[in-house]
């Protein structure tokens, strides 16, 4: 018995489509059985050379081979990837939507026939079959078994974790950074702090003043205290992100520095543009209109992608806005840093001459000290935003 003329979506069908996380060891075609192959990351050791795979494994993690190591070792990205090479591999890409409507009908006669003539259970059968049918929709199937959509979110998902991880280094470089700042604020707090003791013990400070400089001190120590904390935490996380153990002590990658060249190229009308044309949200309801047959879901994915590419250009426009402030934010942090080692100078020819005091001299050249680093702070906030406006021109763009 086949029911014609219901609306065409299906969560048994779709359920055969869904991704299921892959065993860390799967079964190489063309290996024996007796041959282990144990995969440690995405690729098969065929797909890369052996020199690649050495420069890979060694204990040294360079910027540059980042996005490698993303694709082969971050637990999240290297699942993704064996799932979708082991749904291509059976074949869950090439689903028929006439085959997935039929599965419909040919569950509600399996279940007609097993209630052999039972009324309730013949009512129950109709009652799934109204409900199957209902949420059958042919574009949905054909949208969740398409190749081009699946891969286009793994490559996302690699995409934006690779971001991400640089994003997180320069921020662990920048928290180091912090951590030493933190260590002259309370080298000054703790100098700070004798000094007014020693004025109480001759009548020129109060109690209070000793308990105001105290709690200086301890809010200084405190700083430097969940700096240091989150500092190892990024570090491990980085290191069980690209494939070690959080226990493990590769070589951090040195940050690059952004040149005035690369700075230059930037060009937000043609990037924007760029943006549009490379940017995986988009591109997947483009590929999900070109799937669709049915004239709502044709309208409704017509009005996302128009509304998308606005999203898209307001949040390139956003970043770019971000960029700029970070240069002068940049060019600001650099006055202060020439200001404060000039003030350093003159302190410490004072402190030569006696008319400068030992704690003036020092508070000087911690302030020196401190401007410069973050001076290397504000260096790093300008590649991070960088960074951020060159990954939504190569497709990150935020399009909802």
């Amino acid at each position: 018995m086949r029911k014609k003329g219901y609306p065409i979506s299906i969560a048994i069908v779709l359920a055969s489509l869904s991704f299921t996380m892959p065993a860390m060891a799967q079964k190489v075609p063309g290996f024996s059985d007796n041959v282990s192959v144990d995969q440690m990351q995405t690729s098969f050791e065929r797909q890369r050379s052996e020199e690649e795979w050495a420069k890979l494994r060694d204990n040294v993690i360079s910027w540059e081979e980042i996005g490698d190591l993303v694709h082969e070792y971050n637990p999240t990205v290297s699942s993704l990837w064996r799932n979708f090479r082991e749904s291509d591999s059976k074949g869950s890409y090439n689903v028929n939507v006439e085959d997935a409507r039929n599965q419909v009908e040919e569950a509600y006669e399996k279940a007609l026939s097993a209630a052999d003539g039972n009324s309730v259970a013949e009512a129950l059968a109709e009652m799934q079959y109204q409900t199957d049918s209902s949420n059958f929709s042919a574009d949905t199937v054909a949208q969740n078994a398409d190749r081009e959509i699946a891969k286009l979110s793994v490559e996302q998902t690699e995409q934006n974790t690779i971001e991400t991880i640089k994003k997180s280094f320069i921020s662990r470089e920048s928290t180091g950074l912090q951590k030493q700042i933190d260590a002259l604020s309370l080298a000054d707090a703790k100098s700070a702090q004798e000094s007014t003791e020693r004025k109480k013990a001759i009548g020129k400070a109060t109690q209070i003043d000793v308990l105001t400089a105290k709690e200086a001190y301890d809010q200084a120590n405190l700083s430097l205290t969940k700096n240091n904390s989150a500092f190892d935490k990024m570090t491990e996380l980085l290191r069980v992100n690209l494939g070690w153990k959080a226990s493990d002590t590769p070589e951090m990658p040195v940050i690059p520095s952004l040149s005035a060249e690369q700075l230059a190229t930037v060009n937000l009308e043609e990037d924007s543009k760029t943006a549009l044309q490379n940017n995986y949200s988009l591109r997947i309801l483009e590929r999900k209109l070109n799937l669709s047959t049915g004239d709502a879901n044709r309208q409704n994915l017509t009005r996302s992608i128009s509304a998308a590419k606005e999203k898209i250009q307001s949040d390139m426009l956003s970043r770019y806005q971000s960029l700029k402030q970070a240069e002068e934010a940049k060019r600001q942090a650099e006055l202060q840093a020439s200001n404060a080692q000039q003030a350093y100078q003159k302190a410490e020819r004072g402190y030569k001459l006696g008319s400068v005091s030992r704690v003036d001299f020092e508070k000087a050249k911690n302030a020196a000290d401190t401007a410069s680093l973050q001076k290397q702070q504000a260096d790093l906030k300008l590649y991070e935003e960088y960074l951020d406006y060159q990954a939504g021109k190569n497709g990150l763009a935020t399009a909802e």
